[in-house]
């Protein structure tokens, strides 16, 4: 009998779990009447046909799956649903600056059109928002209920901690601070968030009331000597809820983005025009020859070279660890029809398997279909002479999931790599050509070879042995 993969763990409706490579939510019998009153509402299907929820179907009594599935979850569940397919699941960790709030207003949009019909959402974690093909869904059909009057928005906390609190950080802080939601599971609290902000961005208007004054308020009466929020009042009526909601919305709305860093400019400040129109002409050629249907582009910048994998109609899952990049090439990206994704990864500090067991947040490498094509342009220095990554491991990861790899190899002599090697001592003796195309012929044939103009550089085509 084939093993279930639980995937989540903390919703007493139901659980996630995985079977056969399906995804699947188990709902216990005392939700059931809840859920199916849900799926057979005006609002499921309003939310389903504007493409802010994910379809899900009902695994019928009369079906095989379903007594497989009893059988693999020894009866747990009274009922079973089918999400839609995503291909790829990020996490909000992995998120740039506009996705994480292009997610965080899609939530509220999804909890006023739900309070609109006499529902709630019970649960407002970044968790529960996907990107497919870069637009955001909500995914999480067990986060709604019907509203009870004179009930506070349970979930509004969370969804300070999961949403606001990570973007006032990134907008009046510092772009790192996305890193520590990896930490937080249930969003990075209010009341580091305090801490770190300086006293005149705590007292602007929607950051005082949700951020700074929920944080208060939030506390022990007997620390803060303040009467403690009610969870129920005659005054919580849908209409309080929904200004609330709408509050939520205007501050979301009002916070920018600050560019921090220098790489999302390289490619237009500090690379040579014609050095990239040749690189371009190169790569464009060496993919038409790969004819690839999904492709990885590591070390993507702001996706000068993703933009040409997905003209071929390619699907592309462009990743960097700079977050200024990843919000650039997204914006760029708005209003386009392209299949694949992008995320903030750091090849040398990857988003780790993490949760109970280790199975509740699976790695990146485990989420991300596995590529025909990987681009590695303007990477390989990086990683050995930044993160004293050998040649060989190198070699072996791109081995390991690619069938294709077009990659660049920039000699020691380039001024780039003299930037890396000024304020280190030269133990990178291993790093010359010679040696690059010894370790990776072990692993790849060379298909093509390219010099570039005017420098030592190469492009290879390789494939796998």
């Amino acid at each position: 009998m084939q093993r279930i993969t639980p995937l989540s763990y903390n919703d007493e409706a139901g659980q996630v779990f995985s079977y056969k490579g399906h995804l699947y939510r188990g709902i216990f019998t005392s939700y059931v009447p809840k859920i199916q009153g849900f799926i057979a509402s005006q609002l499921y299907e309003q939310l389903v046909s504007q493409g802010l929820l994910v379809p899900h179907s009902i695994v019928l009594p009369t079906e095989n799956l379903f007594g497989e599935l009893q059988e693999a979850t020894q009866h747990q569940f009274a009922l079973f649903l089918a999400p839609s397919y995503l291909p790829f699941i990020s996490y909000p960790s992995e998120w740039s600056f506009s996705m994480l709030k292009k997610a965080a207003l899609l939530t509220l949009e999804v909890q006023n059109l739900a309070l609109s019909q006499g529902f709630v959402l019970k649960d407002a974690k970044a968790d529960n928002v996907q990107f497919n093909n870069l637009q955001p869904v909500f995914i999480d059909i067990l986060s709604f209920e019907p509203y009870q009057e004179g009930t506070a928005w349970q979930a509004y906390r969370q969804y300070c901690q999961h949403f606001l609190t990570p973007l006032a950080l990134m907008a009046y802080g510092t772009i790192e601070f996305h890193k520590i939601q990896q930490i937080y599971t249930d969003g990075i609290p209010l009341e580091l968030a305090t801490k770190f902000l300086s006293w005149k961005t705590l007292f602007f208007g929607g950051i005082f009331q949700h951020l700074t004054l929920h944080s208060w308020l939030s506390k022990p009466s007997t620390e803060k000597k303040i009467k403690k929020a009610p969870t129920t009042h005659k005054n919580f009526t849908i209409h309080f809820i929904q200004n609330l909601t709408n509050s939520l919305q205007s501050t979301i709305q009002g916070l920018r983005y600050q560019t921090q860093t220098r790489w999302s400019s390289y490619y237009a400040q500090d690379v040579a025009g014609d050095y990239r129109e040749a690189k371009q002409k190169i790569v464009k050629q060496f993919l038409q020859m790969t004819s690839s249907q999904i492709i990885w582009d590591l070390g993507a910048n702001t996706g000068v070279f993703s933009g040409l994998a997905w003209d071929t109609g390619a699907t592309v899952y462009a990743f960097d660890a700079d977050q200024d990049s990843i919000e650039q090439l997204f914006l760029g990206l708005q209003g386009k029809n392209i299949k694949g994704g992008v995320g903030v990864i750091d090849l040398n500090n990857p988003t780790p398997m993490r949760g109970f067991a280790l199975q509740q947040y699976r790695s990146w490498l485990d989420r991300c279909p596995k590529p025909d094509t990987i681009l590695a342009l303007a990477l390989v220095h990086h990683l050995r002479m930044t993160y004293n990554i050998p040649l060989q491991q190198i070699a072996h990861f791109f081995a390991t999931y690619t069938n294709f790899l077009i990659i660049e190899f920039i000699p020691k002599n380039d001024e780039k790599v003299q930037l890396l090697l000024q304020n280190k001592i030269d133990v990178y003796h291993d790093y010359s050509l010679e040696n690059f195309k010894k370790i990776f012929g072990a692993f790849f044939n060379v298909v093509e070879e390219v010099g570039m103009e005017n420098n030592d550089r190469r492009i290879f085509l390789m494939k796998r042995l």
